[in-house]
Order: structure tokens, then sequence, then C-alpha cells
């Protein structure tokens, strides 16, 4: 295996929830939600910045089977890279790409080298997730806080002046 730093996984604004084997990481930083399969997560968990990579690869074999446990490492370190759940490391050390580890893989014969070892989903912000769509003007609303236009009168949305005719929205 190439001799890379320990990596470290990042642990601050994440919000961690285990599913079995597997987990659902949110990241507080970019409202974004990352489920992790089996093997990212036990090389994640793995990742306490003093476990080096021959020992990530020895603690995934048995989930590996028949494929490349250290390209499996090497794969999974470089989604968990690419999504920000490692810490950023001191310099960039050489290694397989993840191009190298995935033909690694493939030369190999491996099922498994078209799935990621992590799906990720934005997640709208709590504020906007809880907040309904505005009505347009002339749409029909009871409170002003219905309205993009910030006026709810006698039923409606709108903005500008009243009609000659009273309170109706104009236009």
């Amino acid at each position: 295996m190439p001799d890379l730093p320990c990596p470290t996984a990042r642990t601050q604004d994440l919000i961690v929830e285990e599913l079995g084997d597997e987990l659902l990481v949110y990241d507080r930083r970019t409202d974004v939600a990352h489920s992790l399969n089996a093997v990212a997560t036990a090389v994640w968990r793995g990742c306490d910045g003093a476990t080096d990579l021959d020992a990530l690869a020895a603690a995934i074999a048995p989930r590996a089977g028949d494929e490349d446990a250290e390209a499996l490492v090497l794969r999974a370190l470089d989604e968990l890279r690419e999504k920000g759940l490692l810490e950023a490391q001191r310099a960039a050390a050489p290694g397989l790409s993840r191009r190298q580890a995935l033909g690694r893989i493939a030369g190999v014969g491996m099922a498994a080298v078209a799935a990621p070892l992590i799906v990720s989903a934005a997640a709208p912000a709590p504020a906007d997730a809880a907040t309904p769509p505005c009505t347009a003007q002339h749409g029909a609303c009871t409170a002003t806080s219905q309205c993009c236009t910030g006026t709810c009168q006698s039923g409606h949305c709108f903005a500008g002046t009243c009609t000659a005719g009273g309170n109706k929205p104009g236009g």
C-alpha cells in the first residue's frame, strides 16, 4: 500500500445516525446528507489519525470478500475526502488515484466497481424546510405572512395601491 499519512475523520458540525452497519452523516456546514455503505463506514470509523492504511485494509478485508481491500480503502478515502468527511491533510501525499484504485478493482473482476461507496443528497436548510412557499400576487390569502408581496387584503395578495372601488387588490 502507498505510504500515506494516517487519515482523520472530520467530526465537527456533523450529525451521525447509525443504520445497521451503515451510517447517515448530515453535514451542517454544507446541508448535505451522506449515506455511507458498510465499507465506507468501516473506513471512516477507522480514520482516527493513528491507524495507517494497511490497518484500515485489514479491518475491511472481511467485508471486502474477493475484492482488493487496499483498493477499496483508497477508493473510500477518496470519496470521504471528496465529500469533506476527512480532516484536510497537511501535504498531499503520493498514492493511487481514484482511477488507479478503480482500475485495480476492475482488474480483479469486481462487480462493485460501478456502485459508489457514499451517496449524497443536498438537504434544505431547516428554516427553508419549515417555511411553506408564499402566495403570488392576486392569489388567495388569509394572512399577510402568506403573501410574497407582503400584503394580504380582502382575501388576496397584492402589491401597489387600492382601486377606486375600495379595498380590493389592484391590477
